[in-house]
């Protein structure tokens, strides 16, 4: 029978937080606490998962805030061992409050710091309080009212610090993550994209959508910097990624939007622009109905499409029904986008 050590250590197991892995855990949390009642470590995890969720399927920041926020809340009083850090820094990115935030990095350094300065993986921990504050001091450069000098100095400190840690260590993927945030938070498009690129390189699924996701959310923001190449990316990686969530193979796609496959992936690699008369053909196909999401928007759903109720409908089915399915979708999308 499982327990609150058995969904803790199954926390502690995940290798990424792909939605489809952690949705089970969820359920099955929120079923055990609705048998067997309140368990604070146990809540504080489903909020956690929960925020983790949605950012990785919709990157939509305020809905994960408020997902995140009753751990925030028991956090600020809570005595914190090392599963209540473990749990700060995955949602620390996800505090609304930039103030509040700030003051928990300080909680989170003194606790490890008094606490656990003789742990074997000490300089692993200390890497991810630095490199998850560098995630949030970059958003407050973009998105908060506080002091430009303060934010770029406190930047400048956790980036810097967890780089050292990573050539220490040899954490080549998470030093090249450190090196993305730092070329959006300078506004540099190079640098911005050879970091993606390099990030693609590892074939690390996880972090090569975390670094996309990230690339897409603050281009909007870089105004006159942004190039036709970074632009390109970012419309090549929304489609790819929106395709990939609702299951659609990149050949049924190309017939969807009456092209080929190896345009499909030019587009999605962004070696090739779309024009606009495409690209409204192509949210009809993705059923995406804000255009801003291309731009690295989120998905803005109210409720699941009609796409993506057939993506949960045919995920069991045989190869040769999902093409049947999606052949009856590509005649219904043509008719949309000709209308």
């Amino acid at each position: 029978m499982k327990n609150r050590d058995s969904f803790i250590d199954a926390f502690y197991k995940l290798q990424n937080y792909n939605p489809k892995v952690i949705g089970p855990l969820i359920d099955e949390i929120d079923e055990y606490l609705a048998t067997n009642g309140p368990d604070t470590k146990l809540e504080i995890l489903s909020c956690t998962l929960k925020a983790q969720k949605e950012i990785m399927l919709d990157n939509d920041f305020i809905k994960a805030c408020q997902l995140a926020k009753p751990v925030v809340d028991v956090l600020q009083d809570a005595d914190w061992d090392i599963f209540e850090l473990d749990i700060f820094l995955t949602i620390l990115v996800r505090i609304e409050s930039y103030e509040m935030a700030v003051a928990m990095m300080r909680k989170a350094h003194d606790a490890l710091d008094s606490k656990h300065k003789d742990l074997e993986f000490y300089d692993y921990m200390k890497f991810r309080i630095f490199a998850e504050s560098s995630t949030r001091h970059l958003r407050a450069k973009f998105y908060d009212n506080a002091d430009p000098k303060k934010i770029k100095e406190m930047f400048d400190t956790c980036v810097n610090s967890a780089i050292k840690i990573c050539e220490k260590h040899g954490y080549i993927t998470f030093r090249t993550v450190q090196l993305t945030w730092r070329a959006i938070f300078e506004e540099d498009v190079k640098k911005i994209l050879d970091c993606a690129k390099a990030i693609e390189e590892t074939k690390d699924e996880y972090w090569i959508t975390v670094v996309k996701n990230k690339v897409a959310e603050y281009t909007k923001h870089l105004g006159d910097n942004v190039t036709t190449k970074l632009k390109n990316y970012v419309i090549g990686w929304q489609i790819k990624k929106r395709r990939q969530e609702l299951g659609i193979a990149s050949m049924n796609f190309a017939d969807m939007i009456n092209t080929n496959q190896n345009i499909v992936n030019k587009i999605e690699r962004g070696d090739s622009g779309v024009s606009q008369k495409r690209l409204y053909a192509i949210a009809a196909a993705l059923s995406v109905n804000d255009i801003g999401y291309f731009l690295g928007g989120p998905i803005n759903r109210t409720t699941d499409t009609y796409l993506d109720q057939l993506a949960h409908l045919i995920s069991p089915l045989s190869d040769n029904s999902k093409e049947n399915l999606i052949e009856l979708v590509r005649v219904y999308v043509n008719a949309l986008a000709n209308k």
